[in-house]
């Protein structure tokens, strides 16, 4: 009750189911999307008390952009208890990859190849993904490689993918893992995934390195990151 409300960008209907519940707590709603939000040429920005206000977003997707603004929202709420300086604040989002080098969203894996990692694994995630990946390059130019549990595979989701041809499959170890048949079954034309020298194979028939996201879990991460040469979390 009369605590204020932040939120991203909602579908209308939740967005009026929203204000509806905060009106009847007496509660304040600040909307990210108001502030216009922006990702462009590697750039975050947004507006607030008729300025615009620009940080260094290499690194990011487009979603990062409303993700930001409802931080900087966030701490100007919170500015009396916990105060924050602007200055401080566009420091610390652009620093983030140098504390959290490893956060598995979009995360490029390797600097000399345009691989990542994304651990999208439900349907509003892979959308967000795959709008991120369209906005730099077509569908068939770029290689995916899914790998799911078996609660998170479902027909919503895998769609998503049906409009990009090159999509191989791998199966994780564990109970929870989806088999390599379970995910044909919705992912037909996929192929199997045996490791990078599959990429690498690929790669030697192509003009260019291939573009790469590794996708589906967040449990696929380790793996992922074994393959690259490095562990997801360094040993103590």
């Amino acid at each position: 009750n009369g605590k204020p409300v932040v939120a991203g960008i909602l579908p209308d209907e939740a967005t009026v189911a929203l204000n509806e519940m905060a009106l009847s707590k007496g509660s304040e709603v600040f909307f990210a999307g108001e502030c216009k939000p922006e990702f462009k040429n590697g750039t975050i920005s947004f507006t607030t008390d008729g300025r615009r206000i620009s940080l260094n977003g290499n690194g990011r997707k487009r979603i990062d952009a409303v993700n930001t603004t409802m931080v900087f929202l966030i701490v100007i709420l919170l500015g009396k208890r916990f105060p924050v300086s602007e200055i401080k604040f566009i420091e610390g989002i652009e620093q983030t990859d140098k504390v959290f080098p490893h956060h598995a969203h979009f995360e490029k894996l390797v600097s000399n190849r345009d691989w990542y990692f994304d651990g999208a694994h439900n349907a509003e995630a892979t959308l967000v993904l795959i709008d991120e990946l369209l906005s730099r390059a077509p569908a068939e130019e770029w290689v995916v490689v899914l790998s799911y549990m078996k609660d998170k595979l479902t027909k919503e989701v895998t769609d998503k993918w049906k409009n990009f041809p090159n999509i191989y499959i791998y199966a994780q170890s564990g109970m929870r893992a989806a088999t390599e048949e379970e995910m044909s079954r919705f992912l037909h034309s996929a192929l199997p995934y045996k490791g990078p020298e599959t990429i690498i194979k690929r790669e030697n028939n192509q003009s260019k390195s291939e573009l790469v996201i590794f996708s589906g879990s967040f449990y696929f991460y380790e793996k992922v990151r074994h393959w690259m040469g490095t562990m997801a979390t360094p040993k103590e």
